[in-house]
């Protein structure tokens, strides 16, 4: 089980496995999995029936398949690029130390490099257009007349001075060598900027690619700013996970379609084709209603909760959620919206998320007969917590106006809980509890 486990991901804590998981809902899917495996359903077929439910997002380790195997493949193909870039710079830099070696320098290059550093003057800086070889030239020119004065300043012995003359030596010998192959520079026009004729085209060309990179990296940063966006929601206190839609193959709130189509079918008792039929022509006119009201007017609170609770009775859950999550953005203290979407997490297995809703509704109504109902629902089915559902329950008897029918159905769940209470641990569990009374909605 813990094997099936580790390779699953917590829709609730997404960054655990299932295995590691101190959830409610990933308990829950530790129990499936062992009662699969006790049936004879091989890991493979395990895995299966979660990705049917949830997607291929609920694996922790991707297919090698399609888009999967970008993140197979990707690291090493990364990795393979890194080595042959850094290949290359190695080679080229050893090249260049290589030519740039004492051994290559012509003997009489570096006696006239080393007599013309301490003889020769140099003209202002700006008194004409330098090469980046002239630029090196006097560089190493300069650093030569400093070696010289150190040497007898006392500042280095013999042997090192020896030896620093003669690397510099042949680096400004290498120089000299090249500046008699090179072209002469033209000299300015009078009035004329010397700047652009000084411009080296190896800086230029480095200016285009520092260009190119930063329009790259302001692409990407765009492009992950829009990804991000779509993928990320606030949080709503103490209700679900920040993350939610394609990016993590979920819905709002973190629930696939497929796993709200089967909370539809264990809520109902119906699959979920059946529940959702053939719409009707009231229900048809009522949603044309309230759209051509939302049209006038998209807060109109009242039609964004008609269209949710439309939704919600045709098992459409997705877009009940995202209703009533517009109706909330509006009044974030709508009871209403608040037990609706606690009940829908509930039944999906977010069972902590869903109680924290249904209290927060009964700290602002302590007597609203869809919270009261719901959150006994959740607590007998989901926790097994019978005296918590009856006191839910029979508070919801003494203090909500129900129809005579819908007291009916609430005592005769009284009665389930009170027996479920009273039997002893290991009886058969009573059935799931029907949907919620009709006037509590």
């Amino acid at each position: 089980m813990r094997e099936v486990a580790r390779e699953l991901r917590c829709p609730v804590c997404q960054n655990l496995s299932v295995a590691d998981s101190p959830s409610e809902l990933a308990q829950e899917m530790r129990g499936v999995i062992r009662e699969r495996l006790r049936a004879g359903q091989t890991p493979e077929e395990i895995k299966a029936y979660f990705v049917a439910k949830y997607g291929d997002w609920i694996l922790l380790s991707p297919r090698p398949g399609g888009i999967g195997w970008l993140v197979w493949v990707g690291p090493f193909a990364g990795a393979a690029a890194g080595l042959l870039v850094a290949g290359f710079a190695i080679r080229r830099w050893s090249r260049r130390r290589r030519d740039a070696a004492p051994g290559a320098a012509d003997p009489a290059l570096l006696e006239r490099a080393c007599r013309e550093a301490l003889e020769k003057e140099e003209p202002p800086p700006g008194a004409m257009p330098r090469s980046p070889l002239e630029t090196e030239r006097v560089q190493l020119y300069a650093a030569l007349r400093e070696l010289e004065f150190d040497y007898r300043a006392g500042k280095l012995s013999a042997e090192d001075h020896a030896e620093m003359r003669r690397d510099l030596g042949a680096r400004a010998a290498t120089v000299l060598a090249a500046l008699k192959s090179a072209p002469p520079i033209p000299a300015p026009e009078p009035g004329s900027s010397s700047a652009g004729a000084s411009a080296p085209p190896v800086r230029r060309r480095r200016t285009w690619r520092l260009a190119a990179g930063a329009v790259f990296l302001l692409a990407f940063g765009v492009a992950l700013a829009v990804f991000l966006s779509a993928s990320l929601r606030p949080r709503m206190e103490g209700m679900g996970s920040p993350t939610g839609d394609f990016l993590t193959g979920t819905g709002p709130g973190g629930i696939s379609p497929d796993s709200a189509g089967t909370m539809a079918q264990m809520e109902t008792g119906r699959p979920g084709d059946e529940a959702a039929g053939a719409m009707p022509g009231p229900i048809l006119a009522q949603i044309q209603e309230y759209r051509a009201r939302l049209a006038g007017n998209p807060r109109d609170v009242a039609a964004l909760l008609g269209m949710a609770g439309l939704n919600f009775q045709r098992q459409n859950l997705k877009e009940a959620i995202d209703y009533y999550k517009r109706v909330l953005d509006i009044d974030p203290g709508n009871s209403e919206a608040l037990a609706s979407i606690g009940l829908i997490l509930g039944g999906a297995g977010y069972v902590d998320p869903a109680l924290s809703a249904f209290d927060r509704v009964l700290a602002q109504n302590p007597n609203d007969p869809l919270a009261l109902w719901s959150k006994g629902w959740i607590l007998y089915e989901k926790k097994q917590d019978y005296a918590g559902a009856i006191q839910a329950w029979e508070k919801l008897l003494a203090t909500s106006r129900l129809a005579p029918e819908d007291m009916d159905q609430v005592a005769s769940l009284l009665i389930e809980a009170r027996k479920k209470l009273a039997a002893p641990a290991g009886a058969a569990p009573a059935p799931v509890p029907p949907a919620a009374p009709s006037g509590s909605r």
